[in-house]
């Protein structure tokens, strides 16, 4: 059973609220509330901004990179020359890692140009690549 005294906006008072369970208490006005809920919200933010803090984050990188030469450089010493300069060209432009792990995946003549496709990867995505090509495990 509630009893309600004469209200906030008729008195500029809080309201008066009597319940079997608590007795006589003032009602909270609004701005009060949203004061708390705001209070609440920034602890929550604050704990699990923590925690996120506290986290190890991921540390394999791999990458898959396509680049490409022009065909007129394909013939022996000029078309390694210029393979060598685009890897490099990647390694130096493209990523911003220190690969540990660099394979010529596929290499293919479109048009007048030889497209290929590198797998740049670190130490930790080296050991998740080779457990990958080992087809033996089940897990990484």
């Amino acid at each position: 059973m509630r009893v309600c005294f004469s209200s906030a906006r008729e008195t500029g008072l809080p309201d008066l609220v009597i319940s079997r369970t608590h007795g006589l208490e003032a009602m909270a006005p609004e701005g009060d509330r949203m004061r708390r809920v705001l209070e609440k919200s920034l602890l929550i933010m604050m704990v699990v901004g923590s925690l996120t803090a506290l986290g190890k984050p991921a540390s394999a990188y791999v990458a898959h990179v396509l680049t490409s030469i022009p065909v007129a450089s394909s013939e022996g010493r000029e078309l390694e020359d210029a393979v060598r300069t685009a890897i490099n060209d990647v390694l130096e432009h493209a990523i911003a890692f220190v690969p540990t792990l660099v394979d010529v995946r596929d290499a293919r003549v479109v048009g007048d140009r030889i497209y290929i496709l590198l797998l740049l990867a670190d130490d930790d995505g080296a050991a998740i690549v080779q457990r990958l090509t080992d087809g033996s495990a089940d897990e990484l």
